[in-house]
């Protein structure tokens, strides 16, 4: 039987899940409310999946598969960058999960995505949804969210069990998942009444109030309010709102040096440090180290989930729209540094690094031919990877993320052009013998030291 589509102006509301056919409502009469952790979800209707084995697809189809809603955009970096660890868990789990990939995009954007990216480390190989204007309408009534990535967990029954960020899609947590067992679910359900881009502290006032001038307020975490990042500025105010953050990433953006306009007075601040993933330009004095940032590289659940209600914390800055943004990064420092009586600066150190170079006795090539096509292959276990006609960052990228807990890794071989190398490395292994595996392409790392910016955090 046809699926019915859900439309702005002709909702669809179904009487129960998985149900065969739904019951088109008058939107004047009938209002789509969002679906509260424990309640069955509807029968929605996705009229475009990319990738996939039909062109379309209802939740009620997936009845007795669990189905973990991936919502992504081309823009957004974290959500490429999981795209290697949602393949992996999709290919462990097989037909007892289904990790569904929802563009937040439009559908021409998300297509040229797809294209750009084939045989890249970032390649996305799922499936995924790419819903017209009225779907995504409907589909953010029925499972509001406020930042990406966000995930969406239904069970085999079609009840919806939590909304998350990224970092609970793993092993653990799937695993309890699909076995009904109890899972600590930090962030279960979105605050109906908290909507996007609505001011964080809003007690006693209207949030689209112009008369506050100036307001700073913090504090800790908040269930039901998705982290994410807002930078609003119009003609009336200058606003940072970053509910649930660590405190490291609340420290990185008050030291961002350049903003760029995205979209209705929305902007994206830029940071030096932005890039520095594994923390190698780091420095913390500070005695309790532990509530900056999660040290472990174990995500687990629970443990997890403690540190998040103790450590994360939610911030935001209403000043007036004639400061720049660099002054109300300069507020926002202050403030940080005020309230954990903290000293945040950038220092000129020297760091000690691992630089990738040319080995002097190799006299053969590994930089490509420009007729040969760009290629990019990756184990599962990413302990090895391969990739033809792709620039030398790629690799010195690869090694750092299989050494975490290794010295920072740089690339002073000189190559301009793009090489070719497949390349086999274990994880957190000794650098001399990573060496041994990095000569027979004529390259070797190779200990040094250099002054570079480094952030500093202090007691006070």
């Amino acid at each position: 039987m046809k699926k019915l589509k859900i439309h702005l102006y002709n909702f669809l509301i179904v009487l129960s899940a998985f149900s065969s056919m739904t019951q088109v409502c008058n939107a004047q009469t009938k209002k789509i409310r969002p679906v509260k952790i424990g309640e069955k979800v509807p029968d929605f209707f996705f009229s475009k999946v990319l990738q996939y084995s039909k062109p379309s697809v209802s939740l009620g189809e997936l009845k007795g598969k669990a189905v973990i809603l991936d919502i992504w955009s081309v823009g957004c970096g974290p959500c490429i960058a999981a795209f290697p660890k949602m393949e992996k868990l999709q290919k462990l789990f097989g037909d007892e999960l289904l990790i569904l990939p929802v563009s937040y995009s439009l559908e021409g954007p998300t297509v040229k995505f797809l294209k750009a990216r084939k045989g890249t480390e970032f390649e996305l190989k799922l499936p995924t949804v790419v819903y017209t204007l009225e779907e995504e309408k409907a589909f953010k009534a029925l499972f509001p969210f406020l930042g990406i990535p966000h995930e969406i967990w239904i069970d085999k029954e079609g009840i919806l069990r939590a909304t998350t960020d990224e970092t609970f899609v793993n092993e653990g947590v799937i695993n309890k998942f699909l076995k009904g067992l109890p899972v600590d679910w930090t962030m279960q359900t979105l605050d109906p009444d908290y909507k996007e881009g609505d001011v964080l502290f809003a007690e006693n006032m209207d949030s689209s109030s112009r008369q506050l001038l100036y307001k700073s307020s913090m504090s800790g975490f908040q269930n039901g309010v998705q982290a994410g990042n807002v930078f609003y500025k119009d003609s009336s105010v200058t606003r940072i709102t970053m509910p649930n953050k660590t405190l490291l990433e609340l420290i990185k953006t008050s030291l961002s040096d350049t903003i760029s306009y995205l979209t209705d007075h929305l902007y994206v601040p830029n940071g030096f440090f932005d890039s520095d993933v594994y923390n190698k330009q780091l420095l913390i004095k500070a005695k309790d180290k532990d509530r900056f940032f999660w040290l472990s590289l174990d995500y687990l659940d629970t443990a997890y989930s403690k540190w998040i209600q103790r450590n994360v914390k939610c911030y935001e800055l209403i000043i007036p729209s004639d400061y720049r943004w660099d002054e109300a990064f300069a507020f926002m420092r202050t403030d940080l540094e005020r309230f954990f009586k903290i000293n945040i600066t950038v220092q000129q150190l020297p760091v000690r690094y691992l630089a990738l170079v040319k080995d002097i006795g190799y006299d053969g090539s590994i930089e490509s031919t420009t007729e040969q096509t760009a290629t990019y292959k990756m184990a599962d276990d990413e302990s090895f990877f391969m990739f033809q006609n792709r620039p030398v960052e790629l690799l010195t990228s690869y090694i750092q993320a299989r050494n975490k807990v290794g010295p920072l890794i740089k690339d002073e071989t000189g190559i301009k052009g793009n090489v070719n190398i497949s390349l086999a490395l274990a994880e957190n292994e000794n650098y001399q013998e990573y060496n041994n595996r990095l000569k027979k392409f004529g390259l070797i790392l190779k200990e040094n030291s250099a002054t570079m910016p480094v952030l500093v955090i202090s007691d006070k």
